[in-house]
């Protein structure tokens, strides 16, 4: 703790010019990558309407992640467990 470890994380990933995903079991550390750091996005919890059935769909984060993956989104996440789609 107080090493610089976070700090120095950052200053690569602002210089960084491809993709990049920061694991972290903290949400304030989160927060603070998000903030210094531009264009880096949280895979979070959503909600949609199917269209067709007009049911409420869940996309929870790790399909978040997984879409944002694939679309080369930088991010910034905790290492927590991501479950699967659900719809309610």
């Amino acid at each position: 703790m107080g090493s610089g470890k976070t700090y120095d994380a950052i200053e690569r990933m602002k210089k960084h010019k491809g993709n990049f995903v920061y694991v972290t079991p903290f949400l304030d550390e989160v927060a603070r990558i998000k903030k210094n750091v531009p264009k880096v996005y949280e895979p979070m919890v959503t909600t949609s309407v199917n269209s067709i059935t007009g049911d409420k769909v869940v996309n929870y984060k790790r399909d978040n992640l997984l879409v944002m993956a694939n679309a080369e989104v930088n991010m910034a996440t905790t290492h927590q467990p991501l479950p699967k789609t659900q719809t309610y």
